[in-house]
């Protein structure tokens, strides 16, 4: 790596990518950079700003999310057993961070949504219309969860049988998209290392794959994706076609949830409206009795009057959580680097057909950081890492600490044939630099970004990462490490 730019060097240029093309979010409409260098600083980028309205709970010692959120609740008119979501925490070893996310489970269970609740004829239309636009024989408009992939409206032309509407999450591609918040497009499903180890896509002759990620107020919900039997380039325009149906899918979740919500709201105050009624009757019965001030029962009706008073509070006080905001308690805590590296690389190995390794030194590395926005930031850089990769699809992560006056962790992440889009790059820096602040609730730190013939590199108070035009990436983050035990 020079020591002045750090640009990472890998020789001679590398071959294009075989199976999968660059076509960053936003790019569509952006003009290309010209040769020669480029430098622009940016203070905060849309994408980034919405990673810090997120305040989540996590045990890292475990590595497995605790489940609670105050803002997670379960619509009352649920049935047993048909929520679409299930409790947070209830993982396995290939969940994806941000797929296990308390916040993001308690807006599936707050979503009104089932896979099996009959409704499913608006999400069929837009199938239907998305496969039409991108001219695909098959579209999905999907939920995921913690254990499954949830088809809420479906279109297939292939005269195949028909996808179930809940399939495992092992099965699921736009669980990538949701884990990252980024589009994904697959040319070739059996050259991409995110995808080819998932034959059941190949066995039902599935060879390509384009997704819009569905974001309701910051939290990625699920996908609208389409895909071909065939390999396929997907177009500009067909992309910018399918960005904005996926608006206009999410104008049509939006309006579910607030109608589940309305109906929450509903239901909850059906008891305080009969305890008000009640309280109102004991009141009119004090007041009456109050008029005989002879009346030695005027205390016991006092007393019932103070009872349904309490009962009254109680209501509202119920009433009053259903509909409040998810804690703003502080997440920082101190967290092991090297395991929170390691958890992300057997959730990337589990996942997805791609060779990593982590290389750290022995004994604990204690750093104060958000654990949850970590635990997301590690898993975007991986899989973002391993779908821009080709061949073998190689990512190598080395932890170390360093002593220059003060301990610093110093993680590097690097994948020698990974092709990442400078806007791209960028939205993965700002992401990882958030996790990396003692203070996230700021956003991402300003970003500088040079681009020359050589390749890019973007610059952050906590992070750089920097690619070659031949191929290659390295990601560098560092952390104080906490003295405190």
């Amino acid at each position: 790596m020079c020591s002045s730019c750090g640009t990472w060097c890998t020789g001679e240029d590398s071959p294009a990518l075989s199976g999968c093309r660059p076509v960053p979010r936003g790019a569509l409409r952006r003009r290309a950079p010209v040769c020669g260098e480029t430098t622009r600083s940016e203070s905060c980028r849309r994408s980034r700003t919405a990673l810090t309205a997120t305040r989540r709970r996590v045990d890292p010692a475990a590595g497995a999310y605790d489940g609670r959120s105050s803002g997670a609740r379960t619509s009352s008119r649920e049935p047993e057993g048909r929520a679409l979501a299930p409790r947070a925490g209830a993982t396995g070893p290939g969940v994806l961070a941000s797929i296990a996310d308390p916040e993001r489970v308690g807006a599936l269970q707050r979503s009104g949504l089932a896979p099996d609740d009959g409704d499913s004829a608006a999400f069929d239309r837009f199938a239907r219309l998305a496969a039409a636009v991108l001219r695909a024989p098959v579209a999905y408009v999907s939920l995921v969860t913690v254990e499954s992939h949830v088809v809420l409206g479906a279109e297939d032309l292939t005269g195949t049988t028909a996808a179930p509407r809940t399939m495992p999450l092992s099965q699921s591609v736009c669980a990538f998209s949701v884990a990252t918040g980024e589009p994904l497009v697959i040319e070739d499903v059996a050259q991409d290392p995110l995808v080819r180890g998932k034959p059941q896509l190949q066995a039902r002759g599935l060879r390509s794959y384009a997704g819009h990620p569905l974001t309701v107020d910051g939290v990625v919900l699920g996908s609208l994706c389409v895909m071909d039997r065939q390999p396929r380039r997907w177009s500009p325009q067909e992309l910018d076609g399918l960005h904005d149906l996926a608006v206009a899918v999410v104008g049509e979740l939006e309006h579910r949830r607030t109608a589940a919500d309305l109906r929450a709201a509903r239901d909850g105050a059906r008891p305080l409206l009969r305890e008000v009624a009640a309280v109102g009757r004991a009141v009119r019965d004090l007041a009456g009795r109050v008029a005989s001030s002879g009346d030695g029962r005027l205390l016991e009706v006092a007393s019932a009057a103070v009872a349904r008073v309490e009962a009254l509070d109680r209501a509202v006080e119920g009433l009053r959580r259903r509909g409040a905001d998810p804690s703003t308690d502080d997440a920082q805590r101190t967290v092991d680097l090297g395991g929170v590296a390691e958890r992300a690389v057997q959730r990337a190995k589990t996942s997805t057909d791609a060779f990593l390794t982590v290389h750290r030194d022995p004994g604990p590395v204690p750093v104060v950081c958000d654990p949850v926005l970590l635990e997301q930031a590690m898993d975007h850089v991986l899989v973002t890492l391993v779908h821009r990769s080709r061949g073998k699809a190689a990512v190598n992560l080395r932890l170390r600490v360093v002593d220059d006056g003060q301990r610093t962790a110093v993680l590097e992440v690097s994948a020698p044939s990974a092709h990442v889009p400078p806007e791209e790059l960028e939205r993965l820096v700002g992401r990882l630099d958030v996790a990396a602040r003692r203070a996230p609730e700021q956003g991402a730190g300003p970003l500088v970004t040079t681009t020359t013939v050589r390749g890019t590199r973007v610059a952050g108070p906590s992070v750089r990462a920097a690619t070659t035009t031949g191929g290659g990436v390295r990601v560098t983050a560092w952390w104080v490490v906490s003295e405190d035990d």
